[in-house]
């Protein structure tokens, strides 16, 4: 009996661990060039259920893949059809301000790259929201979760 329960806490803690997994850093050696462009970027994308870092968190931060530093965003359509992507932040959502109306959540600082980088999280979703491309030099705004296309 106190082996099962045993075997039931290794278990559990082994699946939170699984989910609070740090996004694996870059592997080149210049660092200072691939840092963050803010404090509240994206840092790393969701490609067939790993992590693929886009830049190195500022302030020591750590790009994590948990709930609470995991965001969903439609930045195109196929055939009509929402295409949802899953991006990690270097911080964590719950000390971000709730989005509200037409607020601007998500800001691309280089709009032209197809690789989604330097991209500021200026506020939290409520859930199950997700952000939305606006149409407007790469402005997200939260929207209701739509029926979406998995990419990756």
């Amino acid at each position: 009996m106190l082996s099962m329960l045993a075997w039931t806490l290794m278990t559990a803690m082994v699946v939170m661990n699984a989910k609070s997994q740090f996004c694996p850093v870059l592997t080149d050696s210049y660092r200072f060039e691939h840092r963050c462009a803010y404090d509240n970027s994206l840092c790393g994308k969701e490609v067939s259920g790993s992590c693929t870092s886009t830049c190195y968190c500022r302030s020591g931060r750590m790009c994590l893949r948990n709930s609470d530093h995991t965001i969903t965003v439609v930045k195109r359509y196929i055939n009509n059809n929402p295409v949802k992507e899953s991006y990690h932040t270097c911080v964590a959502l719950s000390g971000l301000p709730r989005c509200s109306g037409n607020r601007v959540a998500l800001y691309n600082l280089v709009p032209e790259s197809s690789a989604f980088k330097s991209v500021e999280v200026r506020c939290r979703c409520p859930s199950p929201n997700v952000y939305l491309n606006t149409g407007l030099n790469q402005v997200y705004t939260c929207a209701p979760a739509p029926q979406l296309n998995v990419v990756g």
